[in-house]
């Protein structure tokens, strides 16, 4: 389609939309570097190419930044006990198990079987604050994973006491 100076800007402004969000579910934190370098490079090629016009050019930039802005909410991606493997800071989180009080740290264990008992291994998720409830109670917590002391942590928005389910365990 050729260049275009007004669509290399919009494909920059719908990078830096979702750049400055940190990813907002939409993609990975992880991607958010690279975005942020495609950004530039668009911001650069809209200096370039400032004086060069093609209408057919401007079409999916102007989608990406209509999606960035207006589209339905964003995904909210919520982690269970048994997909802790590719959680991230910001993502939103539900986890149900024993309370353990640790010397730095609350934490919320659970045991995970993939074939039989004989391999079950323990699930945690650590929390962001102690909570208020004796050691080896059922809790069931709701809210965001954080960065705290160069780890990922629950900081639970609600922790509701619940009675032990009838299966202790999740399954892989």
């Amino acid at each position: 389609a050729g260049h275009d100076g007004l669509a290399y800007a919009t494909i920059c402004a719908a990078l830096i939309v979702v750049v400055v969000r940190g990813g907002d579910a939409l993609v990975h934190p992880r991607f958010v570097v690279p975005l942020a370098c495609c950004a530039i490079v668009s911001a650069v090629l809209a200096l370039t190419h400032r004086r060069a016009s093609s209408a057919r050019a401007r079409i999916a930039p102007a989608l990406m930044l209509a999606g960035a802005f207006i589209t339905a909410p964003a995904p909210v991606y919520t982690a269970t006990e048994t997909t802790l493997t590719d959680v991230f800071p910001g993502e939103r989180l539900t986890f149900t198990g024993q309370l353990v009080h640790g010397k730095d740290a609350d934490a919320l264990v659970r045991y995970a079987i993939t074939c039989c008992r004989a391999d079950a291994a323990p699930v945690a998720v650590r929390l962001a604050e102690r909570i208020p409830y004796g050691a080896s109670t059922w809790l069931r917590a709701d809210g965001i994973v954080v960065r705290s002391h160069e780890e990922l942590r629950l900081l639970a928005r609600q922790a509701e006491r619940i009675t032990p389910p009838a299966d202790p365990f999740v399954y892989r």
